[in-house]
């Protein structure tokens, strides 16, 4: 009975660490996007003086 409830307690602390961590592909995903947003400030600011607008 001990050695069942220490393996159930085991597992749900195990399951309950992985759940937790964030996804990498979503960090990843959103630093392209601030990356490409940036670049496109750089490119819109310097059309608006280019022409003035």
């Amino acid at each position: 009975m001990k050695k069942a409830l220490f393996i159930c307690t085991l597992l749900t602390v195990l399951v309950g660490c992985a759940i937790k961590q964030p996804p990498r592909a979503t960090f990843k995903r959103e630093h392209k996007e601030n990356h490409y947003e940036k670049l496109f400030q750089q490119a819109d600011s310097l059309f608006s003086v280019e022409y003035g607008l």
